[in-house]
């Protein structure tokens, strides 16, 4: 949907501006995964993890988060959403 857009719009920038920002990655993993591209998905998720290995350990999973509906959360909370 739109959302899953603009974010992939938002966070892609934020990764320009702040490419070794490990959660932004985790976060466009999640987006990918959204927008059914498995495979940009689990880039996204590996570079995530080889910037902070501890995500690995904490159980985050390709385009999941360690936790799918936190993660959901996480994303759609720390955009704002224009109607």
């Amino acid at each position: 949907d739109n959302r899953n857009e603009q974010a992939l719009k938002y966070y892609s920038k934020a990764a320009e501006l702040g490419p070794r920002n490990a959660q932004v990655h985790l976060n466009l993993s999640l987006v990918y995964k959204k927008l059914n591209q498995p495979e940009r998905s689990r880039e996204e998720y590996n570079r995530a993890i080889q910037l902070s290995p501890s995500l690995k350990k904490q159980g985050a999973r390709p385009g999941s988060g360690t936790d799918t509906k936190a993660e959901d959360r996480s994303v759609e909370e720390s955009l704002l959403w224009s109607d």
